[in-house]
């Protein structure tokens, strides 16, 4: 998946009418159908037309076509249409890679800080099984920072790889006391969390899916009558 670019909403431009489909260039997971109709059917778009070959949450192949969309409004960009599917499903597959374990520990996500469909970022977030919430600010990223937080009695706990290994971090939640409530935060993957599967936590906030997520890479292809 690439990073995803700046997107800003959808602008008016004076375009031909006409009649594309949006194709996959990779494998994935689909998101953006009912971001598409909502759109059309709360706008100035209601005459346009959207097939769909697949749900939100579906599985896509390469190659295999997501929709067809029918645009008889000339000032709607095909472009960003475009950009937003791609967008919506990158962030929902990315999201789905850390929920397909079904931890016991719940992973935390949020929206992009300015992004105008940041609701529909929100939606792709549940959907996956992700909890939207930013990150508490009480993180600790070394050892001491941890000793000093059960210094003080607090009853959560959030350590951070960023700065410590992963083998500090298990030996600190060996030693916690049953009372306190331990999370993790840093540049954790799904496979990383496999790993902390036995101890006992409440939550993850991966930094990877504090918005800012990657696009799924999709083409328009136009029909040719």
């Amino acid at each position: 998946m690439e990073p995803a670019s700046n997107f800003s909403p959808l602008s008016l431009s004076e375009k031909e009418t006409q009649e594309f489909s949006i194709q996959s260039e990779q494998d994935g997971l689909f998101f953006g159908l009912d971001f598409l109709q909502d759109f059309l059917k709360n706008s100035n778009f209601k005459d346009q037309s959207v097939t769909a070959y697949l749900q939100d949450g579906n599985c896509i192949l390469e190659g295999q076509t997501c929709l067809k969309v029918n645009l008889t409004d000339k000032t709607l960009k095909k472009g960003e249409l475009l950009s937003i599917v791609s967008y919506l499903s990158g962030a929902y597959t990315l999201l789905s890679c850390f929920t397909e374990k079904n931890f016991d520990f719940s992973i935390m996500a949020s929206s992009t800080p300015g992004f105008p469909f940041s609701e529909w970022e929100e939606k792709a977030i549940l959907k996956s099984g992700c909890l939207v919430q930013k990150c508490l600010e009480n993180i600790c990223f070394h050892p001491e920072n941890a000793v000093q937080t059960l210094n003080k009695g607090e009853k959560q706990i959030i350590l951070s790889n960023l700065k410590m290994s992963k083998e500090k971090i298990k030996d600190i939640l060996r030693d916690l006391p049953p009372s306190v409530t331990a999370s993790l935060q840093g540049s954790f993957l799904p496979s990383d969390l496999e790993e902390f599967s036995t101890f006992k936590l409440d939550s993850v906030w991966p930094v990877c899916l504090q918005g800012f997520f990657p696009c799924l890479k999709m083409k328009i292809i136009e029909e040719v009558y």
